[in-house]
Protein backbone atom coordinates (compact mmCIF):
# COMPACT_ATOMS: atom_id res chain seq x y z
CA UNK A 1 0.00 0.00 0.00
CA UNK A 2 1.01 3.30 -0.94
CA UNK A 3 1.69 6.18 2.27
CA UNK A 4 2.12 10.08 2.43
CA UNK A 5 3.91 10.10 -0.77
CA UNK A 6 7.64 12.18 0.65
CA UNK A 7 9.27 12.69 -2.87
CA UNK A 8 8.53 12.85 -6.41
CA UNK A 9 9.89 13.02 -9.86
CA UNK A 10 7.88 12.89 -13.31
CA UNK A 11 10.16 12.50 -16.34
CA UNK A 12 8.75 12.76 -20.03
CA UNK A 13 11.28 11.70 -23.14
CA UNK A 14 11.19 11.73 -26.62
CA UNK A 15 11.66 8.51 -28.35
CA UNK A 16 15.15 8.83 -28.48
CA UNK A 17 15.24 9.22 -24.51
CA UNK A 18 15.83 13.03 -25.01
CA UNK A 19 14.08 14.79 -21.57
CA UNK A 20 11.52 17.11 -22.42
CA UNK A 21 10.06 17.90 -19.44
CA UNK A 22 10.75 17.23 -15.64
CA UNK A 23 9.19 17.82 -12.48
CA UNK A 24 9.14 17.11 -8.72
CA UNK A 25 5.46 18.46 -8.42
CA UNK A 26 2.72 16.06 -8.31
CA UNK A 27 0.64 18.89 -9.22
CA UNK A 28 1.90 19.85 -12.33
CA UNK A 29 1.70 18.47 -15.69
CA UNK A 30 3.03 18.28 -18.74
CA UNK A 31 1.31 20.40 -21.25
CA UNK A 32 2.90 19.25 -24.67
CA UNK A 33 5.04 21.74 -25.22
CA UNK A 34 8.95 21.55 -26.17
CA UNK A 35 10.33 25.02 -25.20
CA UNK A 36 7.32 26.66 -25.47
CA UNK A 37 6.30 25.27 -28.63
CA UNK A 38 3.97 22.37 -29.44
CA UNK A 39 5.28 18.85 -29.30
CA UNK A 40 4.88 16.93 -32.27
CA UNK A 41 1.49 14.43 -31.90
CA UNK A 42 3.12 11.13 -31.19
CA UNK A 43 4.06 8.53 -28.64
CA UNK A 44 6.21 9.78 -25.36
CA UNK A 45 8.12 7.75 -22.62
CA UNK A 46 7.05 8.76 -18.96
CA UNK A 47 8.55 7.86 -15.78
CA UNK A 48 7.14 8.27 -11.90
CA UNK A 49 9.08 7.89 -9.36
CA UNK A 50 7.48 8.15 -5.61
CA UNK A 51 9.15 7.49 -2.79
CA UNK A 52 6.43 7.08 0.40
CA UNK A 53 6.59 8.15 3.85
CA UNK A 54 7.96 4.99 5.25
CA UNK A 55 10.58 4.75 2.60
CA UNK A 56 9.34 2.48 0.09
CA UNK A 57 9.68 3.69 -3.68
CA UNK A 58 7.12 3.20 -6.57
CA UNK A 59 8.13 3.30 -10.04
CA UNK A 60 5.53 3.96 -12.75
CA UNK A 61 6.69 3.85 -16.25
CA UNK A 62 4.43 4.30 -19.88
CA UNK A 63 3.78 6.00 -22.69
CA UNK A 64 1.34 8.84 -23.59
CA UNK A 65 0.00 9.55 -27.01
CA UNK A 66 -0.24 13.01 -27.85
CA UNK A 67 -3.11 14.37 -30.20
CA UNK A 68 -3.81 17.73 -31.39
Amino acid sequence: TFVDPQSFEMTVYNRWGQVLFETSNALEGWDGTINGQPAVEGTYVFRIEITDSLGANFVKTGTVLLAR
